[in-house]
């Protein structure tokens, strides 16, 4: 990930606290990286095998 996509990373997340709204746990916050950076299709399965969870999603 570049610079760039690092600063928009960055921007996303300062106006998502900003916003008042409930913060993103880490297994959410990975669970969006992980679909957004790798090629679909995704099910949910596949999804708990890289993450390491035997709990639903």
């Amino acid at each position: 990930m570049g610079d760039e996509s690092l600063a928009g990373w960055m921007r996303a997340l300062i106006a998502y606290v900003r916003s008042g709204e409930p913060d993103l746990t880490n297994r959410q916050m990975a669970l969006l990286m992980l679909v957004y950076l790798t090629p679909g299709p995704h099910t949910v399965r596949g999804l708990a095998k890289v993450l390491g969870s035997r709990s639903r999603l």
